[in-house]
């Protein structure tokens, strides 16, 4: 929590609770350091542990319009730094509301300390007279009219991650065009039901999510997961300290995971296996593989899953990291 708000105290002294940069215990950029990839950071506070690298910037002069387009992790920290740096800034988000993939994410089970974050962030929007515009469409061709536009829109569902292994399967696995994609799944515009199927290709918390959400799912009967992997936990969820909450939460569930297994194609709702076994058949087939960044305007700056998904860290790193140059 101190790396997430080192006023925490002061806060909470002055009775300004709701003010407080919330931890999220997503134990992301605090582990930087652990694991070599440089000074320990926060997901909530990009500054944290750069405070001489990256000093606080002056307020901007005048009066200048900022839109935002997106309404992600990325949308909304850039919103926020803006409108502290004296912006007027208006935020488009497509969906209902805000949080992106940081929202679905916590939507899922046993993930809902995410949701702070979101929380936190709406609260400062809204306390600095942010314009936020939910179910707004922004067209690429035809940009937003301000000073600054700032394109946080993120990725789209995809098979990009089958290409770590199995780059020639530009077109992803053969037999999977029709099936849907886990994020579909998470944020409600898919829906399965039966026994259902995971192709895992990316690991982690994507697919962890996924599966787990479709085990509450009393539509669901089964859930089985193949992976290329020993098991979709590692390495990530070492790195970030929650491999064994997750192995033993796992343990108490139906979920079957198939470690060490690479689906070649699907037919008939079944896994054709690399090693020529066959899983299934299934009443449906999920796919965990990944995403894709998504087109930019021209003259826009662009931050977070457009650019390049990444992580939630890197989303929040990159609003500062723009609205720092503005």
């Amino acid at each position: 929590p101190w790396i997430a708000d080192p006023k925490w105290l002061t806060k909470v002294e002055q009775n300004n609770v709701s003010s407080i940069t919330p931890c999220v215990s997503c134990n992301q950029a605090c582990t930087f350091a652990q694991r070599g990839i440089g000074p320990a950071t926060c997901v909530v506070n990009p500054r944290a542990g750069r405070e001489f690298e990256r000093p606080p910037r002056v307020r901007a002069t005048g009066t200048r319009t900022l839109t935002v387009v997106g309404g992600g992790p990325a949308g909304m920290e850039a919103a926020r730094r803006a409108a502290v740096r004296g912006y007027s800034v208006t935020l488009h988000e497509a969906g209902e509301q805000l949080g992106g993939d940081m929202r679905r994410a916590g939507e899922a089970p046993h993930r809902a300390p995410i949701l702070g974050a979101v929380d936190w962030w709406t609260r400062m929007l809204d306390q600095l007279g942010i314009h936020v515009v939910c179910n707004s469409h922004i067209d690429i061709e035809n940009p937003p009219e301000a000073d600054e536009v700032i394109w946080a829109v993120g990725s789209v569902a995809a098979q990009s991650a089958v290409w770590r292994r199995r780059p020639q399967l530009l077109d992803g696995i053969p037999g999977t065009q029709g099936c849907p994609h886990g994020r579909a799944v998470l944020e409600g515009t898919a829906a399965v039901t039966g026994r259902v199927l995971i192709i895992d290709e990316e690991n982690g918390w994507p697919t962890l999510s996924l599966a787990e959400t479709l085990a509450a799912d009393d539509a669901v009967e089964a859930v089985v997961v193949a992976t290329p992997v020993a098991h979709p936990a590692f390495p990530e969820l070492a790195y970030s300290v929650e491999a064994d909450e997750i192995m033993r939460r796992l343990s108490d569930v139906d979920i079957v995971i198939h470690g060490g297994t690479t689906v070649e194609s699907v037919r008939d709702n079944s896994a054709i296996l690399t090693s020529g076994a066959t899983l299934g058949p299934f009443d449906h087939v999920v796919l965990s593989t990944g995403t894709l960044a998504r087109p930019i305007p021209l003259g826009a700056a662009a931050i977070g899953d457009c650019v390049a998904p990444r992580g939630f860290w890197a989303a929040t790193d990159d609003a500062m990291r723009i609205v720092d140059a503005l």
